[in-house]
């Protein structure tokens, strides 16, 4: 929020509201929608990496072991999976790199 107030030419002395800020500024997502949408675009980037790419290893390592007492963490992956599943596009739509960013909201259809 502070990106959109200042470049909205507004400071957090006048006690504008978040809404107004977006309002002014005319963003229609706020930032956590941001965050998930890049989040899914990268998700998308390392599904279609070779195997062989540290990148894709990572996401589909393991972890060996058990894991400490308590509720368990969600790991990055099943928060990823859970906004697949509200999105509605699956995890082979990702080698379409056109048809992904349309899905997870990224752009805009053209006529």
């Amino acid at each position: 929020m502070d990106f959109w107030r200042r470049s909205g030419g507004r400071s957090r002395r006048e006690r504008i509201r978040n809404e107004r800020i977006r309002h002014i500024i005319k963003v229609n997502t706020t930032i956590v929608e941001d965050i998930i949408t890049n989040q899914l675009r990268w998700y998308g980037h390392v599904v279609r990496m070779e195997r062989e790419r540290l990148p894709k290893q990572v996401l589909l390592w393991t972890p060996q072991g058990r894991r400490r007492k308590g509720r368990p963490r969600r790991s990055w992956t099943e928060v990823i999976r859970e906004e697949l599943r509200q999105r509605g596009p699956n995890e082979e739509q990702c080698k379409d790199i056109r048809q992904w960013k349309m899905d997870i909201g990224r752009r805009r259809r053209t006529l």
